[in-house]
């Protein structure tokens, strides 16, 4: 599988969570400023390179075949874990911390009820998105050696975040109601792929 490819999958799968979190806040009626945008985008990547790097530098200690195994690993399991939290968003959703709860239900961010995300909100928001790059981020890093390589996830990453915030916005306004978006399951199932593929290729 090109870099290219695995790259666009491997983000795909991340920024799956900003489409839902864009979808919330526009089905809500909640105004998201440009600035509270680029924030939860760059605090992504940002997370999500430093997880790169750490990746890499662990792949140093181990040899290939341990390598792929021990990265595709962290791939599937996580992605089970956001099955499993898809189906029981509800029980994680009722019983868990407000920080934890941003997982399930994004728009929660917006403590103050406004209908507007600061960038106070936007960076809380941003940290609670990013636990997922932070895995699957030591997992590429492991599986992808180059800095090229990095560059282009990263740039990846930004772009898609963007482009399925705004798109999260527009659907949730366009439909007008609280309807709820979970796509955790679809992220699960994405990276289980990349983690079964990178084993057998």
């Amino acid at each position: 599988m090109s870099i290219f490819l695995s790259a666009l999958f491997l983000t795909f799968s991340i920024s799956l969570d900003a489409l839902a979190m864009g979808f919330a806040y526009g089905a809500n009626r909640i105004r998201i400023p440009f600035v509270s945008i680029l924030l939860i985008t760059i605090v992504g990547s940002i997370v999500l390179g430093l997880s790169l790097f750490f990746g890499s530098v662990f792949s140093e200690y181990i040899d290939e075949t341990a390598t792929i195994i021990f990265s595709s690993s962290i791939l599937i399991t996580l992605g089970v874990f956001k099955i499993l939290g898809s189906i029981f968003q509800r029980v994680v959703t009722e019983n868990s911390h407000w920080f934890i709860k941003l997982f399930a239900k994004p728009e929660e961010a917006d403590k103050d009820k406004n209908k507007i995300l600061s960038t106070k909100e936007a960076l809380a928001l941003a940290l609670a998105l990013s636990l997922d790059c932070i895995a699957v981020g030591v997992g590429a890093g492991i599986i992808f050696s180059r800095a090229t390589d990095y560059i282009i996830i990263i740039a990846f990453s930004l772009v898609l975040d963007v482009l399925f915030i705004f798109a999260g916005l527009y659907a949730g306004t366009r439909l007008a109601k609280k309807s709820k978006l979970n796509l955790a399951w679809l992220s699960g199932l994405v990276l289980i792929s990349i983690g079964i593929l990178k084993i057998w290729f």
